[in-house]
């Protein structure tokens, strides 16, 4: 009678082939995360580099006096590290910030009061290729 020993240790085909699947479908579950995790973190620093040079405009126009605040007065005081004007014409201000925020600036008399100014701030920046957003603030400028 043959005994049946089994002395022969080692991987099988089918072995193999369940731990390649097990790692492919690792691989690409952790792929799916770590894209998902760097376009979050990437919306994250735009917007908030948005909001910071958005702060930035508003507080350069909060030195203004209420006379001063035109478009003229505002671009000499806008902060230019990072900040080009393409167009200023008249009220409305328009241009580049750190060549990755488009942004525009317009300043009108509120409701046809000559004492109160609304000032519009709008900022678009791309967070994808696909997708771009937007941020807008106002602010309002009064003569007392």
């Amino acid at each position: 009678m043959e005994m049946n020993n089994k002395k022969e240790k080692g991987f099988t085909s089918v072995d193999i082939t369940i731990a390649i699947l097990v790692m492919i479908i690792f691989v690409s579950i952790m792929t799916s995360v770590m894209y998902s995790v760097s376009a979050s973190t990437t919306e994250a620093k735009r917007t908030a580099g948005a909001l910071n040079y958005a702060v930035d405009i508003f507080e350069a126009i909060g030195e203004l006096s209420y006379s001063e605040v035109d478009g003229v007065t505002i671009v000499r005081k806008l902060p230019k590290a990072n900040m080009t004007v393409e167009i200023n014409s008249g009220n409305t201000i328009k241009g580049k910030i750190n060549k990755t925020y488009d942004y525009t600036l317009t300043i009108e008399d509120y409701q046809d009061d000559n004492y109160v100014k609304l000032i519009t701030l709008t900022i678009e920046y791309k967070i994808s290729a696909k997708r771009t957003e937007k941020l807008e603030m106002q602010r309002i400028k009064t003569n007392t």
